[in-house]
Order: C-alpha cells, then structure tokens, then sequence
C-alpha cells in the first residue's frame, strides 16, 4: 500500500512552481506537525528556517520518550525524505507554539510554512500521546469551545495585516482545529484564506 513516503519518491523532485501544492502536500506538512521541533523552530514570525537546515539539527536521541508518538520513527524518516526532496528542501518553517497543560485539558501545536510559492499554509498538530490531548478530545464532543480551539484562532489572527494568501490544515484533531479556526477568525484573515 502506498503511503506519504512514496508520494515524496514519486514527485518529491517537482517544484511547487511546476505544480501547485496540493491535497497530498498539505497531508505531508501536517504529518511533520508531530514531530516534537519546537526547540529548532523559531516562535517569531518574519524569520524561518528551512527543512533542509531542520533535518540538520534535528538529533532523535535528545527527544524523551514521553514526546515521541508512535509514529515518530516513520515521522523521523519523513524530514529527511522532505529534506532531500526538491518540493520541500526550501520550506521555510516559522511561527512555532506548542502549549500542553493537564491542568487546562490543553494541548496545542501549530507552525507557519512558506512555501515556495510565497503562500503560507499553517499546520495544526492532532492529538499526540499526552493525557490533556486526549482530555482535550473528549471536551471537543460536548464543549462549545475547546482551548485548543481558542489557541487555533488566536494562532491564525497573529496573520491579520499580512498580504499573502494562506492554506490552513492539520491531521486528525488538527484537522478539526484548522476547520475551526477558519471559520472564527477574524474576518480580514478569512479573505486570506485560499483553502482548508
């Protein structure tokens, strides 16, 4: 069966020049979301750092076991594929936050791509292995707004003034925080919203 890693085989030498960012790459992104990188990403906005050079840093022995998900090492194998792929080498990734507190049923995680394209796609992370995650995840079935939620909306606000296009997504939960998000933020940063 074939999966992400294939697709990076198949087309991970087209450029997003030669053909748009798609379904499939928004997918791969989102997957990288779970990657615990918040040390290598900075929190900044403006600044940012590419794949390539994230792939470099990042060392899977100094990541606790606490943060890794099951996935990890397929995630692992996942940045260098995109960090040897022309499609993805020269992502930039900025805008980093990652929030968990038990105490608040919270568990947060998103980041800000610039593509190659000059659009921005913002990747919400889902559920990871923490019990506020899944805490969390039940509160999604009978509150009106979880604070994950709110830290998605208030995530993508931090876009308001800006004058390119963006593409908003995320894996599981965080395809839920991304659909949520759009639809709450503020109305300036809705008109920049290209696709979810």
């Amino acid at each position: 069966m074939t999966n992400i890693l294939d697709y990076l085989d198949w087309r991970g030498d087209i450029s997003m020049q030669t053909d748009a960012f798609g379904t499939v790459d928004a997918l791969i992104l989102a997957e990288l979301s779970y990657l615990p990188m918040e040390e290598l990403i900075p929190s900044e906005f403006g600044i940012g750092k590419s794949i390539a050079e994230l792939a470099e840093e990042f060392d899977p022995e100094q990541i606790k076991d606490t943060d890794k998900i099951y996935t990890f090492a397929e995630d692992v194998t996942l940045l260098h594929k995109l960090a040897e792929s022309e499609r993805f080498r020269t992502v930039r990734l900025m805008g980093c936050s990652s929030i968990t507190d038990a105490a608040q049923n919270v568990q947060f995680a998103a980041f800000t791509c610039i593509l190659p394209t000059e659009e921005y796609y913002i990747a919400f992370r889902g559920t990871d292995g923490s019990l506020a995650g899944w805490k969390e995840d039940f509160e999604m079935s009978y509150q009106d707004e979880t604070a994950g939620q709110h830290c998605a909306v208030d995530y993508l606000n931090k876009h308001d003034g800006a004058s390119h296009n963006l593409i908003v997504g995320g894996h599981s939960k965080g395809g839920n925080l991304a659909v949520y998000a759009a639809t709450s933020c503020l109305p300036r940063v809705q008109k920049l919203i290209r696709k979810v």
